[in-house]
């Protein structure tokens, strides 16, 4: 978004927030006067200066572009339903969890994202561009944001956590399908899977659906792994990786 749209943007919802008389004419005056100088999001002063609370800022930012507003309990609900094995096809864990998007919903042609930030429209073009789908926001405020993320987090290391115990009593053909499934916000079960099983197979599973990741994240999980691989293959396999990747 340019800085005229941006402005224009953050002079309707101040006009629209002193029409529904949530903050007073004067306040924002003040706001936009403090905010020419400190470049700070007009919401966001609005808020920390205590004119408006949080939630009631982004209902009507989602009311004046014409999305619907999710509390984190409403967005807990509908993001239970989701289907997120499916869905990492789609678009990957570690790009939503980078941006604190959730996805509510999708179909051949549409995807429905929840998002903080709903004038960020590089953001939408981008979602767009890796999932080839036309972007719907829904809007949360920042804290319901936070929140989902750090539930998100919660929930995958508790399952990562079981993943692990069954994978490594597992058989390298279980192994291996088990990694197949595993996406980037599944790195640490991966690594423990090719740090503790017995079975060298398996353990090239791991390694291999790890190399498919970003690499700059994972260049110093490689290094470790290099030092105690004693399989050659799998060793060669970390040692081109290392290879390709640490001069990048």
């Amino acid at each position: 978004m340019d800085f005229i749209s941006e402005f224009i943007q953050k002079k309707k919802l101040g006009q629209l927030l002193v029409e529904k008389g949530l903050v007073q004419e004067e306040q924002l005056v003040q706001c936009l006067q403090e905010q020419a100088q400190t470049k700070e999001f007009l919401g966001e002063l609005l808020v920390r200066k205590g004119f408006i609370n949080e939630e009631v800022l982004y209902k009507t930012l989602a009311e004046q572009l014409h999305a619907r507003f999710l509390s984190f309990e409403e967005a807990g609900k509908v993001l239970a339903n989701v289907d997120t094995r499916e869905l990492s096809q789609v678009i990957t864990p570690g790009f939503l969890r980078q941006h604190s998007l959730f996805v509510l919903s999708y179909s051949g042609s549409q995807i429905e994202v929840l998002t903080s930030d709903p004038l960020n429209l590089i953001l939408r073009d981008q979602i767009a561009g890796v999932t080839k789908r036309e972007v719907a926001y829904a809007v949360c405020s920042k804290t319901t944001a936070q929140n989902l993320l750090e539930d998100s987090k919660k929930k995958a290391h508790d399952v990562g956590a079981k993943l692990i115990e069954q994978a490594i009593a597992a058989p390298a053909a279980a192994v291996e399908r088990l990694c197949e499934r595993c996406g980037d916000d599944m790195i640490f079960v991966l690594t423990e899977i090719a740090k503790k099983h017995k079975d060298p197979l398996a353990r090239r599973s791991a390694i291999r659906r790890m190399s498919a990741f970003h690499a700059g994240a994972l260049v110093f999980v490689f290094q470790q792994l290099f030092k105690i691989e004693r399989d050659p293959q799998n060793k060669e396999i970390i040692g081109a990786f290392l290879q390709k990747h640490q001069k990048a």
